[in-house]
C-alpha cells in the first residue's frame, strides 16, 4: 500500500502536482490542467470526468488518484481501482502501475497476485520504476509467480534494462 501511496503523491490529485503538465501556451493542453494547478478540485474533477469519458487516459489515471487519495473528493477505493483499470487498459503507464498495485494489495478490488504481476510486468517493461520495485517484492514473497505467470527470462529482461534493487535471478 505504501508504494501505491507514493505513486499517488506524484499526481495532481495529491495537491503536490509533481506531474509535468503541458505548457500553458500549448493548444493541446487539456482544460483540466489549469484547475489542477490552482487546486480547484471541484472544477478539475468535473473537467477530468468529461475528458475521461472522451478517452483521455491521463485524466482517467488522475481520477483514480483522486479517489485513492481522498484529496478533493471522498475517498473511494473501488472508484480508484476502476479508473486506474480504465487508464491501464488504454495503455497509460501510471494506470498500469497503480492498477497492478491495487490488485497486489486488494485496494478497491479483490487481491489477485497473478493479475497484479501481469500488470506490473507490463508497466515495468515500459519503464515504470515503481512497477519494477513492486514486481520484485511480489516475486520475493510469492515465488510461485515465476512458475505460473512470469518466466525467469522475463524478469531478467527487466534487470537487463537497468533499474533493480536486488541481484538478478540465476
Amino acid at each position: 500500500m505504501a508504494v501505491l501511496q507514493n505513486l499517488i503523491q506524484d499526481t495532481p490529485a495529491s495537491g503536490k502536482n509533481r506531474m509535468h503538465p503541458p505548457f500553458d501556451d500549448d493548444p493541446n493542453t487539456p482544460d483540466y490542467w489549469g484547475p489542477l494547478r490552482r487546486e480547484d478540485y471541484d472544477q478539475a474533477i468535473s473537467l477530468l470526468l468529461i475528458a475521461a469519458d472522451n478517452g483521455d487516459e491521463t485524466a482517467m489515471a488522475i481520477l483514480g488518484a483522486f479517489w485513492a487519495s481522498g484529496n478533493g473528493i471522498e475517498r473511494d477505493p473501488e472508484m480508484a481501482a476502476m479508473w486506474f483499470h480504465e487508464a491501464a487498459t488504454c495503455g497509460n503507464l501510471l494506470g498500469q502501475t497503480a492498477f497492478g498495485l491495487c490488485l497486489a494489495c486488494g485496494f478497491g478490488v479483490p487481491q489477485d497476485l497473478a493479475h497484479a504481476a501481469t500488470w506490473l510486468y507490463h508497466a515495468a517493461r515500459l519503464g515504470s520504476h515503481p512497477a519494477r520495485e513492486a514486481l520484485e517484492d511480489l516475486v520475493l514473497i510469492s515465488p510461485w509467480l515465476l512458475d505460473k505467470i512470469l518466466s525467469p527470462q522475463n524478469l531478467q529482461a527487466l534487470y537487463a534494462d537497468g533499474v533493480t534493487r536486488c541481484a538478478p535471478m540465476n
